[in-house]
């Protein structure tokens, strides 16, 4: 599974940390979300603490890496969004490595994760004809959730596409079949 932060972002992080924290700020950010701080060395620079505690943590686990999206809206926090001529560099720089990894940073200091639209991953190849399926996976992925009447739409018609091939691959007849609950089937 790939990575939900790049390296590249938590180095802009990392530079933060050096300019802006403190030994005791940085555990605490990690402390705060449940991360161990233990790992990290008494005698270690701002930079060292952030990467050994950072190093920690599944960039592939989406509650890991919700964690440690918190530790990294309290970093933010630090950084002064404006400096007497204007907006800061140093913030500015924060927000563009956050928008590079299609993350954006809002007025409240909050980081906004992107719309991860994959198209699902299903074993297909074992199908004859699994084209309805993929179509379907297909409006889903397009309509994400920006649109939940849609969504909700478009996943009942992927479980009514799914059921329907399965019961052809078995030879199955499915015109006497009818939904019960929306849920289950059963013999009319």
């Amino acid at each position: 599974m790939a990575e939900l932060l790049s390296r590249r972002l938590l180095r802009a992080f990392e530079d933060v940390c050096a300019g802006f924290g403190t030994l005791r700020t940085i555990e605490n950010a990690f402390g705060d979300e449940d991360f161990d701080t233990s790992v990290a060395r008494e005698e270690g620079t701002r930079r060292d603490v952030f990467i050994t505690i950072a190093a920690t943590v599944d960039l592939t686990d989406q509650r890991q890496t919700t964690r440690l999206l918190r530790v990294l809206e309290t970093i933010a926090s630090w950084v002064p969004r404006d400096d007497v001529s204007g907006p800061n560099p140093a913030f500015e720089q924060l927000r563009a490595a956050l928008e590079r990894d299609g993350y954006r940073i809002d007025d409240t200091g909050r980081i906004h994760a992107p719309n991860r639209r994959t198209l699902v991953e299903l074993p297909l190849e074992h199908l004859r004809d699994p084209s309805a399926i993929l179509e379907h996976l297909e409006r889903l992925e397009r309509v994400g959730g920006d649109d939940p009447a849609m969504t909700i739409s478009s996943a009942k018609a992927i479980i009514e596409a799914t059921t329907k091939h399965v019961l052809d691959e078995l030879g199955e007849d499915y015109d006497g079949w009818r939904p019960i609950l929306g849920v289950t089937a059963t013999r009319a």
